[in-house]
């Protein structure tokens, strides 16, 4: 099930279980203070990185100005939840349209944040001096590939929810939870792979020395 309602739970399950997990083991509290101590190299943003900062912001002020402009031809009751087939199963009123541009606003800020400064991200490889660059490089990168995800999705929403209550376009669409989840899935696992294969070639690049 996927809906208004739900959404503020699952972006924020979405930030806590990426790159900069904040739940700590007691056997990773050094590790942490280490990491706290690396270098923190600057790291001038790339092309991609700038589209995707881009494509986010858009996103964000677009799911703002569509809500605002079609407010006073909203009707008082709007979908309110959607099922697995995207399709409303719940109507609410319509002020619930104002915690999609909310939700989007906080996480687009606290995903800016971490993308700033990356070094303040948990992971599960140790950060040196030699791999501080390329590191912090995949956070930031991955962070900011989600910030555009959710701003597009949490977008879309807000316009589909907008356009049914007014009696055009029906649900999100049957493809809609099926793409997001592979959207964002596809971001985690590009992440985590990319990081061990780092982890594996600086541990070989040091036995060979």
């Amino acid at each position: 099930m996927t809906g208004v309602a739900d959404w503020p739970i699952l972006i924020s399950v979405l930030f806590l279980a990426q790159p900069y997990d904040t739940l700590l083991t007691v056997g990773q509290v050094d590790s942490r203070k280490s990491q706290l101590r690396a270098p923190q190299p600057l790291l001038p943003q790339t092309l991609p990185e700038w589209l995707l900062e881009l494509g986010a912001a858009a996103a964000l002020l677009s799911q703002f100005l569509i809500v605002l402009a079609a407010w006073p031809e909203i009707p008082d009751q709007v979908p309110q939840h959607f099922d697995a087939a995207g399709q409303a199963d719940a109507w609410g009123a319509k002020a619930t349209l104002l915690l999609l541009p909310a939700v989007n606003l906080v996480v687009f800020v606290m995903m800016t944040v971490v993308s700033r400064f990356p070094h303040i991200s948990s992971l599960p490889v140790e950060v040196t001096a030699v791999n501080a660059r390329r590191v912090y490089r995949l956070v930031r990168f991955q962070t900011i590939w989600l910030k555009a995800i959710v701003a597009l999705v949490l977008a879309y929403m807000s316009w589909r929810t907008i356009e049914q209550a007014r009696g055009g376009a029906q649900g999100l669409g049957i493809g809609f939870l099926p793409l997001t989840t592979l959207a964002v899935g596809s971001a985690v696992a590009w992440f985590y792979f990319e990081l061990r294969r780092h982890a594996r070639s600086v541990e070989e690049a040091q036995l060979t020395q």
